[in-house]
């Protein structure tokens, strides 16, 4: 197996904040920062009152600031790690004899990451949620060797997402972050897709070389109580796919689980070639008609978004944490997760595969606005994310659908061409899940536009067209409409849908903990509780929704639209204490079983 040097750690570290937004802050932040976890975790002591802060003379309201007004102290600036690192002779003679490669591998930073070893830039990568590598092995030398990594999270309008998003903006190194040697020749990348033909299940194994080879490999397939093993006959090509019957797999079923591992090894005669393992699931996801069928049958959707987010975490989610959410959500009687509105850690895809939570994987195009949708050149960059999701996160069964976009201002010019791209970009690489568009059914769309009533939509956002399953956010009662328009809005998205499956991927009030009310004023847990409610029931009394995601599971930080920096509307609180409408939902969801629409 190859040989891993975790990086995790403290690294001396180096954090500059953006002036234009921390007027306040210290010129330079140098402190020992840990990683992974984002710096915005670990200033703390940077923030307490010195004797010469100014206190502000004007203190603006908190709720519904703009984007670009609120005050973003302590969430923006470029943080320089340093960290010195040395390595025994035989494994720099083991590069120096064309024998291994050292690889330094990140799973995630946020968002632009350069970096160098000693004195000399390595190389350099944009986007705060999928990983990256970099070979190390011709600048590695004998002694020390300083290794600086320089990572930005300065908003960006030409950025995935772009530069008005409504989650905490986390910095840093915020993924495991490690050293992985490997032989010359390795295996680059493997994806497994299993498929059933009639009653037969076959495997498509695919894989890419570091380079070309002639020798003969061996895949090994466990599933359940049942093997297969298969050549790897790369015949001069660096590169190859084949088929693997298998007659009987174990099958991997929502809130069950159910996992199979397949090992590759180049050589099985040399124990120092390059061998790998991964884990993967049995299941199949098709459409029919309104439904979305796992393994053949009907699947409703009674599902709840989440945020990578903790408060004392950060992103940085440790995977006991993650497993605990999940048994509060299917403790709750919820079955799935939208992971909104990015993609997530390895980590947590790794706890859905394991515990059989259908997750929807989300490219982060949120908000996006006609000046994006006619630029070619974002166009290609958010197709390329697109096609990098797909690669990196393939091989989770738990993922069962991609979110193409959410809330962009899809009635605009250029929307259809854009977001078509980027659903024929998921459909080419992966057309074994479907693609979801998360709309907000009235133009212009954007949170800042949705407050003026609308009890109707006359047609559906276009993009509708370009996705398999349409989603709809709707926040009847909470931003614009009374509640009971949901329900109005639902039956003419129904009408004007009559082919396709429909869900509710938002809808939701904030709930303040703590905040009671004897006759349901907004901002209390007794409003939120009862207006999830009657939205959940709205939903489920109409079996052509194939079903629902609520907003959202856990109270957190966010840029604006909340009270004190907070999204209150999760089931429960930052800590994951529950509330009022977390006992409401569950006893509403016992209540009500899953039935398939028609």
């Amino acid at each position: 197996m190859r040989e891993r040097i975790d990086l995790s750690g403290f690294w001396d570290g180096e954090l500059v904040l953006n002036p234009e937004v921390d007027v306040a802050a210290p010129p330079v932040i140098r402190q020992p920062f840990f990683v992974p976890l984002a710096w915005n975790q670990q200033i703390l002591a940077e923030r307490w009152p010195r004797p010469d802060q100014e206190l502000s003379g004007a203190v603006r309201p908190v709720q519904n600031q703009n984007f670009r007004d609120i005050a973003r102290k302590w969430n923006e600036g470029t943080i320089t790690y340093r960290r010195t690192l040395s390595f025994s002779a035989d494994q720099l003679n083991r590069i120096r004899a064309g024998q291994a490669r050292c690889f330094l591998v990140c799973e995630g930073s946020s968002y632009h990451t350069e970096i160098s070893l000693n004195d000399q830039v390595i190389g350099m990568h944009d986007g705060a949620h999928l990983a990256f590598e970099f070979d190390l092995s011709s600048t590695l030398r004998s002694g020390d060797n300083d290794l600086v990594l320089r990572v930005d999270n300065l908003r960006r309008k030409w950025a995935c997402p772009q530069e008005q998003f409504n989650w905490k903006n986390f910095g840093g190194l915020v993924r495991p972050l490690f050293l992985e040697w490997r032989p010359v020749l390795h295996i680059r990348e493997c994806r497994i897709r299993p498929h059933r033909e009639g009653t037969q299940w076959k495997v498509t194994l695919s894989l890419a070389l570091s380079q070309a080879t002639r020798l003969k490999g061996l895949a090994t397939i466990v599933s359940g109580s049942m093997s297969r093993q298969a050549t790897l006959d790369f015949n001069g090509a660096d590169s190859l796919s084949l088929d693997i019957p298998f007659p009987d797999p174990l099958l991997w079923k929502p809130g069950q689980g159910g996992l199979s591992h397949c090992e590759m090894t180049l050589d099985p005669k040399d124990l120092t070639a390059d061998r790998i393992s991964k884990d993967f699931g049995f299941r199949s996801i098709r459409i029919s008609g309104r439904n979305i069928l796992i393994n053949d049958e009907p699947f409703q959707f009674r599902g709840v978004a989440w945020h990578e987010q903790h408060p004392v975490f950060g992103n940085t989610l440790p995977p006991w944490q993650i497993r605990q959410d999940l048994d509060l959500m299917r403790h709750c009687g919820l079955n799935a997760i939208r992971g909104a509105h990015y993609p997530y850690a390895a980590s947590f895809y790794e706890t859905c595969d394991r515990f059989g939570m259908p997750t929807l994987a989300e490219l982060p195009c949120w908000q996006m606005t006609s000046d994006h949708f006619t630029s070619p050149d974002f166009k290609t960059f958010c197709c390329h994310m697109a096609e990098e999701m797909v690669r990196q996160l393939d091989n989770h069964p738990s993922i069962v659908g991609w979110i193409i976009q959410n809330e962009s201002k899809t009635f605009d010019e250029g929307a259809v061409d854009f977001y078509g791209a980027i659903a024929q970009t998921f459909k080419r690489c992966d057309p074994t899940r479907f693609t979801v568009s998360a709309e907000h059914p009235t133009p212009p769309q954007h949170i800042g536009g949705i407050n003026a009533p609308s009890t109707s939509f006359d047609r559906p956002p276009p993009t509708c067209a370009v996705v398999d399953v349409v989603g709809v956010n709707i926040y009847a009662g909470w931003y614009s409409d009374k509640a009971q328009v949901l329900a109005e809005k639902l039956d003419r998205l129904i009408e004007l849908i009559p082919n396709k499956p429909l869900l509710v991927t938002e809808f939701g009030a904030e709930g303040i903990p703590g905040h009671r009310s004897l006759t349901l004023e907004p901002w209390t847990e007794d409003y939120q509780a009862e207006l999830l409610s009657r939205h959940v029931s709205a939903i489920l009394d109409r079996p052509q929704m194939a079903g629902f995601f609520l907003w959202l599971f856990m109270d957190y930080e966010c840029a604006s639209i909340g009270i004190l920096g907070i999204n209150s509307k999760g089931l429960v609180d930052p800590w994951r204490r529950p509330k009022l409408a977390f006992n409401a939902i569950k006893a509403l969801l016992a209540s009500r079983p899953a039935q398939a629409s028609p």
